[in-house]
């Protein structure tokens, strides 16, 4: 299972995820590939997001890879296009879900910026709102959160302890206007990555791919 770790705040928001990637048939972890697509980003005219997906990474012949299809979905919206366009492309994953055999869990995390307003979003048939584990669904549900208020989610069945928790909260508290304080926080998002992998028996990958938006514009991955 991969780790999702999305933090926002008034000034900037954050969203990580790993490389691991298992077997459906074994439930056996597979050679980490850097090259997969963990984390797709979006800006446009009014609005802009980076989104990491957990689940079905491949289910040919409907879908060979996920991240490739976010991407397509993403690359679609035209440049003026609304930040409902965002949910409306990602749900049309419905489309597939019910053809796919076996497991078919899937959640997209997405935060972003619109109209200068922070926001984190949860698109799942296995999660609810609070990111908790839920029976499965024939359908894709979708969860908007938005706050000014500094907030850390962890999408994942291992997630980060009380003490890490803080020490992210503290980073997003500190705010981006301070130059070092967005790279410390990515710098911490990939130490707590590699310690709650360690805790997961073998289910997150201690490597991982993280990004931040600033509401200012600037934005890294």
């Amino acid at each position: 299972m991969t780790l999702n770790l999305m933090l926002t705040s008034k000034e900037a928001v954050y969203l990580s995820g790993d490389f691991r990637l298992t077997s459906v048939k074994d439930h056996a972890a597979l050679p980490d590939s850097y090259d997969t697509q963990k984390l797709i980003p979006i800006i446009r005219r009014n609005w802009a997001a980076l989104i990491a997906y957990m689940g079905v990474a491949s289910a040919p012949p409907l879908i060979n890879d996920v991240g490739q299809w976010i991407g397509e979905q993403m690359d679609s919206i035209p440049l003026d296009g609304g930040f409902p366009e965002l949910s409306i492309r990602l749900l049309r994953f419905n489309h597939w879900l019910g053809k796919i055999r076996g497991h078919r869990r899937i959640a997209f995390s997405a935060v972003g910026f619109s109209d200068q307003r922070p926001f984190m979003m949860l698109i799942s048939n296995f999660l609810d709102s609070h990111g908790h584990l839920v029976d499965a669904g024939p359908q894709l549900s979708a969860y908007v959160r938005r706050s000014n208020q500094p907030e850390v989610r962890a999408i994942g069945t291992t997630r980060p302890d009380v003490f890490e928790r803080v020490r992210l909260e503290r980073l997003l508290q500190a705010g981006s206007s301070r130059r070092l304080v967005p790279e410390l926080t990515r710098q911490a998002i990939a130490e707590i990555n590699a310690s709650v992998a360690q805790r997961s028996r073998g289910s997150i990958s201690e490597e991982c791919v993280s990004g931040y938006l600033l509401r200012s514009g600037s934005a890294s991955i």
